[in-house]
Formats: structure tokens, sequence, C-alpha cells
């Protein structure tokens, strides 16, 4: 058996705690700093007992998972400045952890005695706008952390090209 040698060890050491970095900032991070600017909406809805409509509209629009335009936008908008920074190309993989989270997700949910149509509830539950009450929480939980990765790689992929370019 070969085994690697302290350089070697050190190197997978560091890129992994770099991977881990990035994969932290690209899902908790993005979902976080998009939820931040719509927080004045979504405590004026609160304090106005749900009668605020427009203030409800802006929220569910801008965060609503998983296709929520906002978090999205800040994965991109962190990765650029993080990986502009310090262009590690670990930034571009960090989709991989969400989509095997997700594929298991998706492939392991519970087919109930009775169920009539197994694919259109897990859609709903993961992709759709029809999920109710707790159900909701694998598109928050599982797949807008997936699409928040996905922007961010892309926001990895361009600026590491910039910074390779020199602009």
């Amino acid at each position: 058996m070969i085994l690697p040698n302290e350089g070697t060890r050190s190197a997978w050491s560091t890129r992994g705690k770099r991977w881990i970095y990035h994969t932290i900032w690209a899902t908790l991070g993005a979902i976080l700093m998009g939820i931040l600017p719509t927080l004045p909406f979504i405590v004026a809805n609160l304090l106005m007992m749900n009668r605020l409509k427009t203030g409800a509209y802006v929220t569910d629009v801008l965060t609503v998972p998983p296709y929520s335009p906002i978090c999205l936008l800040s994965a991109f908008i962190i990765a650029s400045v993080v990986v502009r920074r310090r262009p590690d190309i670990e930034a571009t993989l960090v989709w991989v952890i969400p989509l095997a989270l997700l594929i298991i997700g998706v492939f392991s949910w519970n087919r109930y005695p009775g169920q009539a149509d197994w694919w259109k509830d897990m859609w709903d539950n993961y992709f759709g706008r029809n999920c109710g009450g707790s159900e909701c929480v694998y598109e928050f939980m599982v797949t807008e952390p997936f699409f928040t990765s996905l922007a961010y790689t892309l926001g990895a992929c361009i600026a590491i090209a910039r910074t390779r370019s020199g602009k």
C-alpha cells in the first residue's frame, strides 16, 4: 500500500477545507443573504396581520423556495466576490453534495398505500408550488440549496475565467 506523503495529504486537507468553505457560502450564505432584503416586507406583512397584499406578494415572489430569484442572485454575487478574491477551483464543485441529497430525497420519497399519483406528490414537494404545510420544507432544505449551489458554481466559473484573463 502506498501512502501519500505529508505534502500531498496537506494539499488534500486544504482543498477539502476550501470546498467546505465554498459549499457553505453557496447554500446557507446565499439563502440568508437572499432573505435579508425581503425581511422588511415579511415583518410588515406580519404586523399588518397578513392584510398587506403587496408585501405578501413581493415576499412570495422573491423568497419562496425553490426558485427564489433573489437567493439565486445572491449566490451568483457571493461567488463573484469570494472567488475573485480567492480563485479556488473547488468553488466549481459545490453542487455535488446538494445534488446527491436531492437525488437521495427524490428516489426515497415514500409511496403511501392508496396513493394514486406518486410522481405528482414527489414533484409538488421538491419542485412544485402545491406543497402544503411541512411538506414545503423539502423545497427549502433540499431543492433550494441545490439551485443556489448551481448559481454559485456559475458565478465561480465566470469569476475564475475573468481572473485568468486578467479582467
